[in-house]
Protein backbone atom coordinates (compact mmCIF):
# COMPACT_ATOMS: atom_id res chain seq x y z
CA UNK A 1 0.00 0.00 0.00
CA UNK A 2 1.48 3.47 -0.80
CA UNK A 3 1.05 6.55 1.12
CA UNK A 4 -0.77 8.64 -1.41
CA UNK A 5 -4.04 5.75 -0.79
CA UNK A 6 -6.74 7.45 1.13
CA UNK A 7 -6.67 4.13 3.73
CA UNK A 8 -3.61 5.39 5.06
CA UNK A 9 -4.50 8.88 7.17
CA UNK A 10 -8.17 6.84 7.80
CA UNK A 11 -5.64 4.21 9.76
CA UNK A 12 -3.67 6.95 11.56
CA UNK A 13 -6.74 8.63 12.72
CA UNK A 14 -8.36 5.25 13.84
CA UNK A 15 -5.52 4.88 16.50
CA UNK A 16 -4.29 8.28 17.23
CA UNK A 17 -8.29 8.58 18.18
CA UNK A 18 -8.42 5.07 20.23
CA UNK A 19 -5.25 6.33 22.03
CA UNK A 20 -6.63 9.77 22.78
CA UNK A 21 -10.10 7.89 23.97
CA UNK A 22 -8.60 5.31 25.99
CA UNK A 23 -5.17 6.36 27.68
CA UNK A 24 -7.08 9.17 29.53
CA UNK A 25 -9.89 7.29 31.06
CA UNK A 26 -7.37 4.44 31.80
CA UNK A 27 -4.77 6.78 33.50
CA UNK A 28 -7.90 8.33 35.94
CA UNK A 29 -9.88 5.34 36.34
CA UNK A 30 -7.00 3.01 37.51
CA UNK A 31 -5.40 5.34 40.35
CA UNK A 32 -9.49 6.33 41.40
CA UNK A 33 -10.07 2.95 41.60
CA UNK A 34 -7.27 1.76 43.90
CA UNK A 35 -7.96 5.07 46.20
CA UNK A 36 -11.29 4.14 46.34
CA UNK A 37 -10.47 0.57 47.70
CA UNK A 38 -7.83 2.50 49.76
CA UNK A 39 -9.80 4.26 51.95
CA UNK A 40 -12.36 2.04 52.10
CA UNK A 41 -9.93 -0.01 53.45
CA UNK A 42 -8.21 2.04 56.07
CA UNK A 43 -11.13 5.01 57.06
CA UNK A 44 -13.97 2.45 56.47
CA UNK A 45 -15.51 4.87 54.15
CA UNK A 46 -18.60 3.73 52.55
CA UNK A 47 -20.77 5.45 49.49
CA UNK A 48 -20.36 8.47 47.70
CA UNK A 49 -17.44 9.69 50.08
CA UNK A 50 -15.21 7.17 48.90
CA UNK A 51 -15.77 7.21 45.52
CA UNK A 52 -15.49 11.04 45.50
CA UNK A 53 -12.03 11.27 47.55
CA UNK A 54 -10.58 8.42 44.99
CA UNK A 55 -11.80 10.11 42.08
CA UNK A 56 -10.86 13.65 42.67
CA UNK A 57 -7.69 12.68 43.82
CA UNK A 58 -6.87 11.35 40.03
CA UNK A 59 -8.54 14.26 38.21
CA UNK A 60 -6.24 16.61 39.83
CA UNK A 61 -3.97 14.68 39.01
CA UNK A 62 -3.54 14.16 35.42
CA UNK A 63 -6.08 16.87 34.57
CA UNK A 64 -9.79 17.91 34.09
CA UNK A 65 -8.86 19.86 30.88
CA UNK A 66 -6.24 17.57 29.83
CA UNK A 67 -8.89 14.59 29.77
CA UNK A 68 -11.68 16.41 27.74
CA UNK A 69 -9.30 17.91 25.30
CA UNK A 70 -8.12 14.20 24.40
CA UNK A 71 -11.72 13.22 24.10
CA UNK A 72 -13.05 15.73 21.92
CA UNK A 73 -9.67 15.18 19.87
CA UNK A 74 -10.66 11.17 19.83
CA UNK A 75 -13.98 11.26 18.55
CA UNK A 76 -12.93 13.59 16.09
CA UNK A 77 -10.54 11.45 14.93
CA UNK A 78 -12.67 8.39 15.16
CA UNK A 79 -15.39 10.08 13.08
CA UNK A 80 -13.07 11.09 10.65
CA UNK A 81 -11.85 7.53 10.09
CA UNK A 82 -15.36 6.30 9.98
CA UNK A 83 -16.11 5.64 6.34
CA UNK A 84 -12.90 4.58 4.90
CA UNK A 85 -12.70 1.40 8.08
CA UNK A 86 -13.49 -1.82 7.61
CA UNK A 87 -16.54 -3.68 9.67
CA UNK A 88 -14.88 -4.55 12.44
CA UNK A 89 -12.70 -1.32 13.05
CA UNK A 90 -16.24 0.39 12.42
CA UNK A 91 -17.58 -0.99 15.43
CA UNK A 92 -14.47 -1.07 17.57
CA UNK A 93 -14.66 3.05 16.53
CA UNK A 94 -18.50 3.29 17.53
CA UNK A 95 -17.71 1.62 20.68
CA UNK A 96 -15.06 3.93 21.56
CA UNK A 97 -17.20 6.94 20.54
CA UNK A 98 -20.22 5.60 23.12
CA UNK A 99 -17.77 5.01 25.80
CA UNK A 100 -15.80 8.81 24.93
CA UNK A 101 -19.37 10.55 24.82
CA UNK A 102 -20.51 8.77 28.26
CA UNK A 103 -17.04 10.24 29.18
CA UNK A 104 -18.02 13.79 28.43
CA UNK A 105 -21.65 13.45 29.63
CA UNK A 106 -19.76 12.42 33.17
CA UNK A 107 -17.91 15.46 32.83
CA UNK A 108 -20.48 17.70 32.52
CA UNK A 109 -22.34 16.41 35.08
CA UNK A 110 -19.50 16.90 37.65
CA UNK A 111 -19.21 20.30 36.79
CA UNK A 112 -22.53 20.91 36.93
CA UNK A 113 -22.91 19.07 40.65
CA UNK A 114 -19.49 20.82 41.41
CA UNK A 115 -21.02 24.03 40.76
CA UNK A 116 -24.64 23.21 41.94
CA UNK A 117 -23.43 22.12 45.48
CA UNK A 118 -21.06 25.64 45.56
CA UNK A 119 -21.79 27.45 48.82
CA UNK A 120 -22.94 30.61 47.69
CA UNK A 121 -22.40 33.84 49.64
CA UNK A 122 -25.24 36.70 48.82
Amino acid sequence: MDDNSPAVPASKFFRCGVLLAWIPILVISLPGLIEIAGSVSAGKTTGLGAVAGGFSQAFFTFGFLAFVAAQVCAVTFLVRSFAASGVSRRLFSALTIGVSLLSLIQCGIAIWLFYYFLPRHH
